[in-house]
């Protein structure tokens, strides 16, 4: 069986390497440089913010005559060539998108102490010697399967390198506890990129209003911001206070939010929260003034026993299919629109208005 050795090598070992051609990045079973500037902006990136990337796979060769060391990239390649094409022939800058501190910089105009610590990047090797080409095809096409079928998201994820993908895990990242807190989603899901989808939906609340969201639509959303979000600052800050004006919600409830503790019922409790803070351009939506942007965190008691009274009612009146309360048509057209054709405009708009017009009336 062939054994692989890990070990620990830097940037500055590659690129000494390729200088001294004791690099080969594209052996017989490679392909060739497929990533766009995009993909390796955001690998750049992701070395000068000292956070991990993947393992790469070499096989080292000795050649006797020589006494040189050879190495022959298995698996990797990409990579391999995004840091020299940046360190080396400086052929791309760091995307704004990616950094804004480093956005537009090529490796010759970084600070020294940047380059330094690019240079001194550690990426884990593993090492293998075998001599046998059909073994190393072998150990590539292993490498390079995945029994996964992909789901949407995770397509997105391996398209898009732009400033909507990078918004969206940036913040899926920071509300992640959350989410797995309130058991919208598990480990799992969120390794799945499912919480990623979410915040696809909240984030399309801000830019776009309340719409009916199909894979395709959602693709274009990706596709029409993978340059740029114009107003990216104001509607990550938005996000943030809506998000932050939640968790305080939810800390009030402290396990007991009801119907909200499905993730379409809290897509339309956020809907409300966004109408209340910024208001959406639907009609017949009423807005507090004690719950707009400015207000609401000093009112934030108010509103959890708004919702805790929406709670208990929605619990009443789902139960009361003898209409005691002569409520129930409407309790359970809320539920039907937070259960079916749950991406759906006209069903969104339904709920959001139920549920708003009660939280925002003025007592």
């Amino acid at each position: 069986m062939q054994k692989t050795t890990a070990k620990i090598i830097t940037i500055s070992d590659i690129i000494q390497w390729n200088e001294k051609k004791e690099l080969e990045l594209s052996p017989k079973y490679q392909r060739n440089s497929v990533w766009n500037e995009k993909a390796k902006s955001y690998l750049i990136d992701t070395i000068i913010r000292g956070l991990p990337i993947p393992p790469i796979f070499l096989r080292q060769k000795v050649d006797v005559i020589t006494k040189t060391t050879y190495r022959e990239i298995i698996d990797g390649q990409q990579r391999i060539r995004a840091i020299l094409e940046y360190v080396v022939t400086e052929s791309f800058s760091i995307k704004k998108s990616h950094n804004k501190e480093f956005g537009g910089k090529f490796y010759s105009s970084l600070e020294e102490e940047v380059q330094e610590a690019i240079l001194e990047y550690e990426i884990l090797a593993e090492v293998v010697t075998e001599k046998d080409e059909s073994v190393v095809y072998d150990m590539f096409a292993r490498l390079n399967s995945n029994n996964i079928i992909l789901n949407k998201q995770e397509l997105r994820n391996s398209k898009y390198w732009g400033e909507f993908k990078v918004l969206v895990y940036s913040l899926s990242s920071k509300y992640r506890d959350f989410f797995l807190e309130q058991k919208f989603f598990s480990d799992n899901d969120c390794s799945r990129m499912h919480d990623c989808e979410l915040i696809n939906s909240m984030l399309i609340v801000i830019l776009k209003g309340i719409v009916t969201e199909t894979p395709t639509y959602i693709d274009n959303i990706y596709k029409e911001y993978d340059k740029e979000i114009s107003n990216i600052d104001d509607v990550e800050n938005k996000f943030r206070n809506i998000m932050k004006v939640i968790n305080l919600l939810y800390k009030y409830f402290n396990g007991n939010s009801g119907c909200f503790q499905n993730k379409n019922y809290f897509y339309t409790l956020y809907c409300v929260i966004v109408n209340q803070m910024y208001g959406l351009d639907i009609e017949g939506l009423i807005r507090n003034p004690l719950f707009d942007a400015d207000a609401i965190t000093d009112n934030i008691q108010l509103l959890y026993h708004k919702f805790t009274q929406f709670i208990s009612e929605y619990d009443a009146n789902i139960k009361d299919k003898d209409n005691v309360y002569g409520l129930y048509a409407e309790y359970t057209n809320f539920d039907k629109n937070n259960k079916s054709r749950t991406t759906s405009k006209p069903e969104r708009i339904n709920r959001i208005k139920f549920l708003n017009n009660i939280i925002g009336l003025d007592e």
